[in-house]
């Protein structure tokens, strides 16, 4: 039986610093605390290409957008939808605010919650749910108000098992 409900009944949702405290190009350095921005996200993770960083002394005046393994990634500024799962090696990174991030609790396969934000019908209403003219957005209310439908964790795990055996199949079929 599968369930729905709000991803602010399921997922602590934030997003990066929108403040003063929001780092400066003059603040970036080469080595430190990756800062994640949306050109980071690439084929549903995170990529080194064109990271900044940001000081540990900054990181810590931050007071958001600090990841952990396993949340959930989604641009909600610009390139709406777009999704990447935390990998361990971005581990208390920081992130930028035209990026959410979605943690999921007990009740949700992080893999799960990717693959169904990466379903045809998730996207168009994601992408429905957008406001802005000049710069298209999706504030994190309606992230927190957007239903999902998920069945119990033996039912995600396998549902995850599909999904990535066929995209295995299909990798090893375009060679």
């Amino acid at each position: 039986m599968w369930k729905t409900c709000k991803l602010e009944d399921i997922c602590l949702i934030g997003d990066g610093n929108h403040s003063s405290n929001y780092p400066k190009n003059s603040e970036m350095v080469d080595k430190g605390i990756p800062f994640i921005r949306a050109g980071n996200i690439h084929d549903g993770t995170i990529t080194d290409i064109d990271l900044k960083f940001i000081t540990p002394n900054k990181h810590k005046t931050l007071k958001k957008g600090h990841l952990k393994e396993g949340d959930v990634l989604l641009i909600n500024r610009g390139e709406i939808g777009k999704t990447a799962i935390v990998p361990k090696k971005f581990e208390n990174s920081n992130l930028n605010s035209q990026i959410a991030f979605l943690r999921p609790d007990e009740k949700l396969l992080s893999k799960f919650l990717y693959y169904s934000l990466n379903t045809r019908r998730a996207k168009n209403l994601l992408i429905s749910k957008k406001t802005g003219a000049a710069l298209n957005q999706l504030t994190i209310k309606r992230i927190k108000e957007f239903k999902i439908s998920f069945p119990s964790l033996e039912e995600q795990n396998r549902v995850v098992l599909k999904v990535e055996s066929a995209f295995k199949k299909i990798n090893e079929a375009i060679g």
